[in-house]
C-alpha cells in the first residue's frame, strides 16, 4: 500500500539532468485519480489544527484586520509547573540566591537552643565571668568548625555521610555519628514546639489559664499527666508495682506534633528551592518574636536587676570550675549548630567555587551571642 503523497513526493524529488537537457518525464495522474487523492486528502483524515493563541489574519476588500483567540489566563497559571530548581555546574540542586542559604544556615543560630536553652544557661551561671569561656569556645571552636563544614559541604557534594564518605571511607563513622545527634534533638525539639502551641492555643483565653498554677497547668493540662498507683512490698517480696492507669495518647499533643511534621516536609519536598523560600518566613519569624519577647522583659517588675546580674556581676571563684567551662562549651554547639551535620548538607547545593567564609562566621556567632 501507498500513500496518496508517495507519488507526489517522488515526483518533486525527481532532478533535472544536467548533461543532456531532456526534461524526465512525468506520469499525471489522470483527472479522476486526481480527484480521489484529493477526497483522501480531505478534513476527516487529518485532524484540524487547534486555533488556541494563534493570530489568524482574515483578508478582505475593506480593511484588514487580525482575530486572536486566547485561553483563560487564570486556567494557565493555576496549571503552570512550579519553577525548575538552579543547577550547578555538576548538576546538583543549588538554593536560588546567596540570601537564601545565608538565611537557612543562620535557622540553626537563632532558634530553641538560644530562645529557651541559652537563657537557662544563664541563670544557673549569672555574671560576665560566663562569657569568658562562652567567647573563647565561639572564637576557637565554633567559627573554625563552621568554616570547615561549610567547605566540606561545597568540595565533596554531599551530605554529612556522604561528604566523608568521600573524603576517606573510614570517615564515614563521622557522618553518621551527626545524623544520630540530630535525629535525637529533632524528636525533642518538635515536642516542645507541641507544648508551645498548647499554650499559644490557651492564650487565647483571659485570664490565662496558667495564672497562679503554673505547674499544676503543665502537669495536668499539657501533659496530662495521671497519678500513679503505687506498688506494694510485702513480706515475700514485691507484692505489685507502680501502675499508671489511664495513660494514652494525648490527642492534641498527636494532632499537633501531625501539624510541625507536616510543616517540616512542606518546607523540603521540592528540594532547596522550597526551601530557600521558606527560610525567609522562618528565619523572619523567631526574630520578631525574640524582639517581642526581650520588650515585654524588660518591661517587667525588676527587669533592671535581672540586666545587672547578667551584665554587672563579677565571681571570680566559679571560673576555676569546670562545670562553667563545660557548660559554655555545650552551649556553643546548640547556639552555632555546628557539629550535626547540616552545616555540610546546606553547603553541598552551593556552588563548588563559592566562597565558604564569607558571611558565615560573623552571621552565625552575631545571632547566637544574641
Amino acid at each position: 500500500y501507498e500513500h496518496p503523497l508517495q507519488e507526489s513526493n517522488m515526483h518533486l524529488m525527481l532532478a533535472r539532468p544536467a548533461s543532456t537537457g531532456v526534461e524526465p518525464t512525468i506520469n499525471k495522474p489522470a483527472a479522476s485519480e486526481q480527484s480521489t487523492q484529493d477526497n483522501r486528502l480531505s478534513s476527516s483524515h487529518f485532524p484540524q489544527p487547534s486555533l488556541s493563541g494563534l493570530a489568524l489574519p482574515i483578508k478582505s476588500s475593506r480593511t484588514p484586520h487580525v482575530v486572536k483567540v486566547t485561553q483563560s489566563k487564570t486556567i494557565d497559571t493555576l496549571l503552570d509547573p512550579p519553577p525548575e530548581t538552579k543547577k550547578s555546574e555538576d548538576g546538583r540542586d543549588q538554593w536560588p540566591s546567596r540570601t537564601a542559604f545565608l538565611l537557612a544556615s543562620l535557622g540553626g543560630a537563632v532558634g530553641q537552643g538560644n530562645i529557651i536553652r541559652y537563657p537557662s544557661q544563664v541563670f544557673n551561671n549569672v555574671g560576665l565571668q560566663w562569657f569568658i569561656p562562652y567567647l573563647m569556645a565561639i572564637f576557637l571552636l565554633a567559627i573554625p568548625t563552621l568554616i570547615l563544614e561549610v567547605a566540606i559541604g561545597q568540595a565533596y557534594r554531599g551530605g554529612a555521610v556522604a561528604a566523608y564518605n568521600n573524603m576517606n571511607r573510614r570517615l564515614r563513622g563521622v557522618g553518621l555519628a551527626s545524623i544520630m545527634v540530630s535525629s535525637v534533638v529533632v524528636v525533642y525539639f518538635v515536642i516542645i514546639l507541641v507544648w508551645i502551641m498548647t499554650y499559644f492555643r490557651h492564650s487565647f483565653t483571659s485570664p490565662l489559664p496558667w495564672e497562679g498554677r503554673t505547674e499544676e497547668f503543665y502537669y495536668t493540662q499539657v501533659l496530662r499527666q495521671v497519678d500513679p498507683t503505687p506498688g506494694v512490698i510485702g513480706p515475700n517480696g514485691v507484692e505489685s508495682f507502680f501502675d499508671y492507669n489511664g495513660m494514652g495518647l494525648v490527642g492534641e499533643a498527636v494532632g499537633w506534633s501531625a501539624f510541625i511534621w507536616f510543616c517540616v516536609y512542606l518546607c523540603m519536598f521540592n528540594g532547596v528551592g522550597i526551601t530557600g523560600r521558606a527560610a525567609y518566613f522562618t528565619m523572619a519569624l523567631p526574630i520578631f518574636m525574640t524582639i517581642i519577647l526581650l520588650g515585654r522583659c524588660c518591661s517587667l517588675e525588676n527587669a533592671g536587676r535581672g540586666i545587672r546580674l547578667y551584665f554587672a556581676t563579677w565571681d571570680s571563684s566559679s571560673i576555676a570550675s569546670g562545670q562553667l567551662w563545660q557548660t559554655a562549651t555545650g552551649q556553643v554547639f546548640f547556639s552555632t549548630g555546628v557539629g550535626f551535620g547540616y552545616y555540610i548538607a546546606y553547603a553541598s547545593y552551593n556552588s563548588k567555587w563559592a566562597n565558604a567564609v564569607q558571611g558565615q562566621s560573623s552571621h552565625a556567632c552575631g545571632f547566637s551571642s544574641g
